[in-house]
């Protein structure tokens, strides 16, 4: 993916569970640049502008699972 470092919560014992995690899709394993790139991708391969072959081996797999959810939010209307 990007070699950035993320920047999380504190892991201290003593603070509350919620603020220990980071609340975004895919918090804590990739940066904002990536998962938004993520998003754009899977968007872009619904509306048939790409497919997934376009798309790089490092970050397909999570532009499938996007593309899924995107899939079945649409066929569950």
């Amino acid at each position: 993916m990007s070699n950035e470092v993320l920047h999380g919560v504190t892991s201290e014992k003593n603070s509350m569970r919620s603020q220990r995690r980071v609340s975004r899709r895919y918090g804590g394993h990739l940066s904002h640049k990536v998962t938004e790139k993520i998003i754009r991708y899977a968007t872009l391969i619904e509306q048939g502008e790409l497919t997934l072959k376009d798309i790089s081996l490092d970050i397909k797999p999570y532009v499938k699972r996007e593309l899924d959810k995107i899939l079945k939010k649409g066929s569950s209307k």
